[in-house]
């Protein structure tokens, strides 16, 4: 986000822009299959220059950053909180013992409705 916010704040052309999506996109085809934590920086800053390319990044800088950082802030909370239930393993032993005893619950209402048939 900071390097993107430097090139930005420098107020660049629309030239500069479209050259720096295509470079940005070539770094992240050699790196992704490489070294995706590396490809993630670049992807981020080609994310903005595509997303915001209209006009607005220049004219509200600080106010698009801001929401973006907002955004990866909420999103990795949830990303936290996700991983914490997946991997959670006493989480999972109740999940799964629940779901099998409302599987069991489950046989036994549609035996006792067919035999009322």
């Amino acid at each position: 986000m900071g390097i993107t916010w430097l090139i930005v704040f420098g107020n660049p052309s629309a030239l500069f822009i479209v050259i720096s999506i295509i470079f940005l996109q070539t770094i992240v085809e050699f790196l992704v299959v490489r070294n995706y934590a590396l490809a993630v920086v670049f992807i981020t800053i080609l994310t903005i220059f595509l997303a915001e390319s209209g006009g607005a990044l220049s004219l509200y800088t600080n106010q698009i950053f801001t929401a973006r950082l907002v955004d990866i802030i909420i999103g990795s909370i949830i990303g936290t909180i996700g991983g914490w239930i997946l991997f959670h393993e006493k989480l999972h032993f109740q999940t799964t013992m629940r779901l099998k005893k409302s599987k069991v619950i489950m046989r036994n209402f549609r035996k006792t409705k067919k035999k009322k048939l």
